[in-house]
């Protein structure tokens, strides 16, 4: 946890999402395209309540991964977002699916990999 206190509270540098990201154990967003993104090339689970469509169908297409759980918009999706986190964080599944979703497509475009 001092590392993630420390990396946040730095006032000396600009900490960047993906670096956050990677010493998360899950990633709990709304689903716009650039968290989506981030949150699935760090390799974790997600868990989100998408507010407008085009957020619904980004966690959706991540659901279909099946390293996310789209919790439905309500008036209180509370509960259902902590039984969400609960289950990303025992699911061995969901974690061994997004690092493979990540390990496969950071390499992508990368010069070194001759892309």
């Amino acid at each position: 946890m001092k590392d993630f206190a420390s990396c946040v509270f730095n006032r000396l540098r600009k900490v960047h999402i993906s670096e956050i990201n990677k010493m998360a154990d899950l990633a709990v967003i709304r689903g716009g395209i650039g968290t989506v993104m981030t949150a699935a090339l760090a390799g974790k689970p997600v868990g989100g309540v998408g507010m407008q469509m085009e957020q619904v169908a980004n966690l959706a297409a991540l659901e279909r991964l099946r390293f996310a759980i789209r919790v439905p918009k309500s008036r209180d999706p509370s509960a259902r977002v902590q039984d969400a986190i609960q289950r990303l964080l025992r699911e061995e599944r969901a974690k061994a699916k997004a690092a493979s979703f990540a390990q496969s497509h950071c390499r992508m475009g990368r010069p070194e990999n001759g892309d």
